[in-house]
């Protein structure tokens, strides 16, 4: 079997099918989109940013979470401030692979802001408590 390259054009029409396609085809960008990887992550980034829909923004965060690339940071945290609950809860998920780059310290103030704030809605704090409840450990030698 060959392994090619991933195409810019290929990237794009992925992020199409992201935005403006049906669940299935959301559910196979987003797996082509994390197996391409850091390539990937710009035009995921802008998808986050400026999607219109929250099915495309949850599912840029659901592809940035498979490839935990630290540029991915100030998104997440935005996301964590996203009106919608899918969103919120993907930006959780991202911010939990996030834990061990240089923004981890950040990241773990915020996570544990959304789940002691009873203002936000229950899923949004439960997914940023999932998302502390399973970060890594480090240990000091």
């Amino acid at each position: 079997m060959v392994i090619r390259r991933s195409s810019a054009r290929e990237v794009s029409a992925l992020l199409k099918d992201l935005e403006t396609g049906p669940a299935t085809a959301r559910d196979a960008a987003v797996a082509r989109l994390a197996v391409i990887g850091t390539r990937a992550v710009e035009g995921l980034l802008a998808l986050v940013r400026q999607g219109d829909t929250p099915a495309a923004r949850a599912g840029a965060l659901a592809a940035l979470e498979a490839i935990a690339d630290p540029r991915c940071a100030d998104t997440a945290l935005a996301g964590l401030d996203d009106a919608d609950d899918s969103v919120r809860a993907g930006a959780s998920a991202l911010s939990r692979r996030l834990l061990d780059t240089p923004r981890g310290a950040d990241i773990l103030d915020r996570l544990t802001a959304v789940v002691v704030d009873a203002a936000r809605s229950d899923r949004s704090r439960l997914a940023a408590l999932e998302a502390l409840r399973t970060c890594p450990v480090r240990r000091s030698t």
